[in-house]
């Protein structure tokens, strides 16, 4: 901070440019309080509207119940999105007769409106502390410098808030109900054409389903002990028929029984080949079983997905049914204006109070850096201290300033004068620098108060 290395530097500093400070001050918040009070007042109007739950409990969307309003939030929400669209938002300026005559974009005054018009939703208390019971009511606020126009601006609003909210519930729950219902016919229909798939899947492939795997299991022990069986009967076959073959046997029942015993290893023979047909066919069932497998249990995944598509979509369907029911009996959530916007009497203010404190705040900062600047502008070694810091010398003595000349006896007397002069104003200074800060904090209420 250059020389000021202490609260005493500091306060000299103020001593010293103390006239400054307080000029810059002083004009700095007139200016500010001119500027505030040449900004507009803001006159705010509010409308008020009610929102009127159902007593009828209803299931909800998960498989609980719908709390009360929670669907009017839903739909107000998008009707304060519409609202406050481009379009609709010049067309409400043009019915209301809104920033007409005023130089201003398309674009500007839009987002003029949208700063000036505010929606605060209003929650009411459940029956535990603190647990919101859902939307209450809607206040529609709006600031403009016109009260009658910020009254008009409001009521028009509200009124087309309920014009819409009329309009549209039932329409919403009628398109909620033809949407589910479109949704569940199409999940059944996936079901079925599922379900037939893979009963078409299954009928293709019978032999290597998995619950088949037990019984052919059991049915290749039994066709192994079949052809053990077989076998044994072509080996005795076989030599008996060697035995007659080697003995040379010509007698008629010799010729008969030989023919016996070939046509038994015939037989033999064909039963051997269809037991090995049969078993080569288990296997390749038993083979093939991991991937028919695998393929059923990617339908089962599918199906019990669609399963669960359909519970859900099954359960919004009741519930939009339920949401039909009510709006046709006129017994499900309604909107009702509560409280229309009046003419407001009296400005909001326009925060020309800040304004005037952040003017002063800084006129006062500016102040003191203007008088920080001066002092850095003319660097002087005022004190015993400042040269013993800059230079590292200890001055021995202070000597002040000896007249010479002719003029000596008259500068002395004029020293002395001045001496006594500045003694007065040593003993005056608490006084007048208590009166000058009054006189400004005085400047700045009053300006405060007319803003």
């Amino acid at each position: 901070m250059g020389q000021i290395q202490s609260l005493g530097e500091l306060f000299s500093l103020i001593r010293r440019h103390i006239l400054l400070i307080l000029a810059v001050f002083v004009l700095g918040t007139a200016l500010a309080a001119v500027y505030a009070k040449s900004r507009p007042d803001v006159y705010e109007s509010t409308a008020v509207i009610q929102v009127e739950a159902s007593e009828i409990v209803r299931p909800g969307a998960n498989g609980g119940t719908a709390r009360p309003g929670e669907d009017v939030g839903v739909l107000l929400d998008a009707i304060e999105r519409r609202l406050t669209t481009r379009d609709a938002l010049l067309d409400l300026a043009r019915r209301q007769g809104i920033l007409v005559d005023v130089p201003l974009s398309d674009d500007q005054k839009v987002a003029l409106l949208r700063q000036s018009i505010r929606f605060q939703p209003i929650f009411g208390l459940g029956s535990a502390a603190g647990q919101s019971a859902g939307l209450s009511a809607l206040a529609i606020t709006t600031g403009l410098s016109d009260p009658e126009q910020a009254a008009r601006v409001s009521n028009d609003l509200a009124q087309t808030i309920l014009d819409a909210w009329s309009e549209g519930q039932l329409s919403r729950t009628r398109t909620a109900l033809d949407f589910y219902r479109a949704e569940e016919a199409r999940l059944w229909s996936e079901i079925t054409r599922l379900d037939d798939e893979v009963a078409a899947f299954k009928n293709l492939n019978p032999g290597s389903l998995p619950t088949q795997a037990s019984a052919l299991n059991q049915e290749l022990l039994r066709l192994d002990d079949q052809t053990r069986a077989l076998d044994q009967r072509r080996l005795v076959a076989q030599a008996s028929l060697d035995k007659l073959t080697q003995a040379g046997a010509t007698r008629t029942t010799e010729q008969r029984q030989r023919e016996e015993l070939e046509t038994e290893l015939r037989q033999v023979g064909q039963q051997q080949a269809a037991l090995s047909a049969r078993v080569a066919q288990i296997q390749s069932d038993l083979a093939r079983m991991p991937e028919v497998e695998k393929a059923l249990d990617a339908y089962d995944r599918r199906r019990l997905q669609l399963e669960g598509q359909h519970t859900a979509v099954t359960a919004r369907l009741a519930e939009a049914e339920t949401a039909v029911r009510l709006a046709d009996s006129q017994q499900s959530d309604r909107v009702a204006m509560l409280e229309r916007a009046l003419t407001p009497p009296y400005p909001v203010g326009s925060g020309g109070k800040k304004m005037v404190v952040a003017g002063a705040m800084a006129s006062l900062l500016l102040g003191l850096g203007l008088a920080f600047m001066r002092d850095l502008m003319r660097p002087v070694v005022r004190t015993a201290a400042q040269m013993e810091r800059q230079t590292g010398l200890r001055p021995a003595m202070v000597l002040p300033v000896v007249p010479t000349g002719r003029s000596a006896s008259r500068k002395a007397r004029r020293a002395e004068a001045l001496r006594e002069k500045l003694a007065e104003t040593i003993a005056e200074t608490p006084r007048a620098t208590l009166a000058l800060g009054a006189g400004a904090l005085l400047l700045f209420l009053v300006s405060a108060f007319l803003v």
